[in-house]
């Protein structure tokens, strides 16, 4: 990544080290290999925090070298820098916006424009802590999520050679400020990780503790050398045993971690002392010499930095166009050109760069192309440079999967509860508690025209819901803090007076069933005795959170309370309607081709869950709505609706303004007899659009 590619030949050729160079090759195969096969190295991601630790060291090294020799100027390092940088940032960027005007639907075209601007003003992570949310599309969707590690090392590179600077005129005053900032970045990592995991992940403040520790490194060893005039130590037993060490937490951490641990944490702990002990272990070991040092490893050190910028966005344009359909093949024949590609890339473009005579010119036009380069990405967010799917007819199938409608402007935060997910509209003697998670959510479009409609008797809504929070007592999960204490809030609403309804719909068949898409959500029941996780049914820990889930039913029925159990809705990623338009690298055109799925199959997918909720329902009196029943008709469940409006929003998830016009199911729910009719138009499949 930035400054860690061929960082380690910018200082004077007797500073080199092979093994640094073998070990960014460690860092960037762990990296690509986990976004390939995650299931091979499931912990490939601290290949990032290897980066990060060599990035410092180096970094460091540099800049305390040149302080020391009182030859550090501000000017010659940013130049430095852009040099290394920018080259290979520029071709990928560009190119991606190429490939995106070329195969992307309008929405997605603007994301990646905001996202080339990021990335050219080195803002990546933090757009994408902005952007982190429950309906945030997926990883693999985002072709320039990967540059959040760029940014945060170009904002290191803006605070640490002051620092450095400033503080160099004492002996040990740059140790001592980088020992600081390391302290206070580890400890604030730790402090919020628990609570605020996506903060943690992406903000420079709680990541500069991994840079500082190379940097901590790069003084103690400029300091013997300088003391002792000589190399840092020889190769020795104990020198052959850091390096042992090293590796093996480096190999732990890539294979014991995995996308469901909170993280960076505690555990980043152990991959950025993996590198510090590799690194300080120097390049006579054994390990280093012959294992890091050698020909291979190097090559790929060499060509890390464009092999990581272009691994990704190969990968995430196959996910694109494949939706969810990507062969091996293909993962592996991008793999096989991000090499390429990255190999063109320093041997056309970096290197010739790096070895030219050093000017101003070359500084400042690179930096100009990047800048505008950064104004193009501005422009496509605006959509102002439009797609060529703009030419096709796609207007429906975007606003159907981007719509939300959840809360919407007349929804307000209930009186006397803390929390932002206690909602309300309406008024009126009865109240209707809708409970759940985004599947509960879903259903507000069309409540709230009932509410518009209603002329005598006006209802009461309020909401306890949060997007994946299931509404099952006892069940947790960590990457989600809002969840907690949403079960005893909605009990606390549910227990009012004016309440006499509750409808309770959540993600079942995800939850229990883990029919959802992939995601790093570990759903557990949580108690004194028992951890499990809930995605095998009939496992210990669901037969107990579907009997709390019982009790709870059971106390607002015996509370005198009318509670309407909602089945799962029709689920499967075949349901998005972008699964509606074929789009393949061969045949661009985005035509439509609407899937025959038969309802036998979709309620066999979800018939165990059904069956668990059918018996609570029976045990509590509570009252059963099967969405499958409404929206599937002759066996089939259509995508489409008569109107040719998409029904979905994505694979579990019903389209907002499809819920508004046809979704009449729970208008019971809200005892209003005097209800304006609204047309609504039976779902069915156009088969004049089947191809």
């Amino acid at each position: 990544m930035s400054g860690t590619a061929q960082a380690s030949h910018s200082s004077t050729q007797n500073d080199y080290r092979r093994d640094i160079d073998g070990l960014r090759a460690f860092a960037i195969l762990s990296v690509l290999l986990y976004h390939a096969e995650p299931t091979w190295v499931p912990g490939g991601f601290v290949g990032v925090d290897v980066f990060f630790v060599i990035s410092g060291y180096l970094i460091s090294r540099i800049i305390l070298g040149r302080l020391n020799a009182g030859t550090f100027t501000f000017t010659d390092f940013y130049a430095r820098r852009i040099r290394r940088i920018f080259p290979a940032l520029t071709v990928v960027l560009s190119a991606t916006f190429g490939i995106g005007w070329y195969c992307l639907f309008p929405d997605e075209y603007s994301m990646l424009g905001k996202h080339i601007a990021g990335g050219a003003g080195f803002l990546s992570n933090l757009i994408l802590w902005k952007e982190a949310g429950y309906f945030d599309p997926a990883a693999e969707f985002k072709p320039l999520l990967h540059l959040w590690s760029l940014g945060i090392e170009e904002q290191f590179y803006l605070v640490w050679p002051l620092l450095l600077v400033f503080t160099s005129k004492v002996r040990r005053g740059p140790l001592l400020i980088m020992g600081l900032i390391a302290a206070a970045s580890f400890l604030l990592n730790l402090a919020w990780i628990a609570d605020h995991g996506v903060r943690v992940f992406y903000l420079p403040i709680t990541r500069f503790w991994e840079l500082a520790a190379g940097g901590m490194l790069a003084h103690v060893h400029l300091s013997l050398e300088a003391d002792r005039n000589r190399a840092v130590r020889p190769a020795s037993p104990l020198q052959a045993a850091k390096s042992a060490l090293g590796f093996a937490l480096l190999l732990i951490s890539a294979f014991a971690f995995s996308r469901q641990d909170l993280y960076p944490g505690w555990r980043a702990a152990l991959p950025v002392l993996g590198t510090v002990l590799l690194i300080d272990a120097g390049a006579d070991t054994p390990l280093n010499r012959r294992v890091l040092g050698n020909r291979a490893m190097v090559f790929v050190g060499v060509i890390s930095y464009p092999l990581y910028l272009w691994h990704w966005p190969l990968l995430s344009f196959e996910h694109i166009i494949a939706r969810d359909e990507v062969t091996h093949a293909a993962i592996w024949g991008a793999v096989a050109a991000a090499f390429i590609l990255a190999w063109a890339t320093y041997r056309f473009i970096e290197r010739p760069i790096r070895h030219s005579p050093p000017n101003r010119r070359t500084p400042l036009l690179l930096a100009g192309t990047l800048a505008s380069l950064g104004l193009v990405g501005l422009l496509d967010f605006r959509l102002l440079l439009p797609p060529r799917s703009n030419s096709f007819d796609v207007r429906n199938i975007v606003q159907a999967s981007t719509a939300i409608a959840f809360p919407g402007p007349r929804l307000h935060q209930v009186p006397g509860e803390r929390s932002d997910n206690a909602r309300e509209q309406g008024s009126g003697p009865h109240a209707v508690l809708f409970m759940g998670d985004s599947q509960i959510e879903q259903y507000y479009p069309r409540m709230d025209w009932v509410l518009s409609q209603q002329r005598e008797r006006p209802a009461h809504i309020l909401y306890s819901s949060q997007g994946g929070c299931p509404p099952v007592p006892g069940v947790h999960e960590d990457h989600l803090p809002k969840c907690e204490g949403l079960i005893e809030q909605g009990m606390r609403i549910a227990a009012r007076a004016d309440v006499d309804t509750i409808v309770i719909a959540a993600d079942w068949a995800g939850y229990f069933l883990n029919l959802r898409p992939p995601d790093n959500l570990d759903y557990y029941y949580r108690d004194a005795t028992l951890r499990g996780s809930l995605g095998d049914l009939e496992s210990p820990a669901s037969n107990l959170a579907l009997a709390r889930f019982q009790d709870m039913i059971g106390a607002m029925t015996g509370a005198g309370k009318q509670v309407y159990l909602v089945l799962p809705s029709p689920t499967g990623r075949e349901f998005g309607p972008r699964k509606i338009v074929q789009r393949s690298f061969s045949d661009m055109s985005f035509k439509l081709r609407l899937p025959v799925i038969s309802a036998t199959n979709i309620e066999s997918r979800v018939a165990p869950i059904v069956q668990a909720l059918k018996r609570i329902a029976a045990r509590t009196n509570a009252t059963l709505i099967d969405p499958i029943e409404h929206l599937c008709n002759h066996d089939i469940c259509p995508v489409l609706a008569a109107d040719g409006e998409p029904m979905y929003k994505d694979a579990s998830h019903l389209s907002p303004l499809f819920v508004r016009r046809n979704v009449r199911y729970l208008d019971q729910v809200l005892k209003s007899t005097s209800v304006a009719p609204m047309t609504e138009t039976t779902p069915h499949v156009h088969a004049t659009l089947l191809q």
